[in-house]
Parts: structure tokens; C-alpha cells; sequence
């Protein structure tokens, strides 16, 4: 018989498109241990302080960003053809 090992993940990275991601899903999956992002469409229970049009604003040039950092993940927004969003809880300077 050969030797047996075992194979542990420390942690855990799910990363999707904007159909699954949502900041509800985002603060549940980090209670669970597990660590995600994804691209963001407007939902409900949408933070108040982030951008909701897709519409890039007009001082906005192609590339420029914001970043929005709530009490258990962050949101950053970037110009585009259209606005990008993408919402994450990963810890430390991973996505930056």
C-alpha cells in the first residue's frame, strides 16, 4: 500500500461572473470561511456610496478608478467602454 497523504487548501477562492456575485453572497461566503470575487451587476441591497449607473461619468477617462471599501469587502469601479465593477473580500493588497 502506498503512503497516503492529504492535500489542505488554507483558504478557499471562489471567483465568479456578475449573474452569482452579489454583496449580500460576498459577506456570507467570508462568514463561511470562504474568500470570493467577481464582477458586480447592480441588485438589490446595493451600497449607497458606490456608482449605480454602467455609464462611465463624463470627467471619467478610459482606466481611471474608485474604490469603495466597506466594513467586510470592497468594491472597486473602473472605466471601461461601460463601468466596471467588481466586488471582492479578499484580505490585504491582493486586488488593488
Amino acid at each position: 500500500m502506498g503512503r497516503r497523504s492529504s492535500w489542505h487548501l488554507d483558504a478557499q477562492i471562489i471567483v465568479s461572473d456578475n449573474f452569482y456575485t452579489n454583496p449580500d453572497l460576498t459577506r456570507d461566503l467570508l462568514l463561511a470561511g470562504t474568500f470570493s470575487c467577481g464582477t458586480l451587476r447592480y441588485r438589490k441591497n446595493w451600497p449607497a456610496q458606490c456608482p449605480r449607473s454602467r455609464k462611465v461619468p463624463r470627467n471619467w477617462q478610459r482606466a481611471d478608478s474608485m474604490f469603495f471599501h466597506l466594513a467586510d469587502q470592497s468594491i472597486a469601479a473602473w472605466a471601461d467602454m461601460k463601468l466596471v465593477r467588481i466586488n471582492y473580500n479578499i484580505p490585504g493588497d491582493t486586488v488593488a
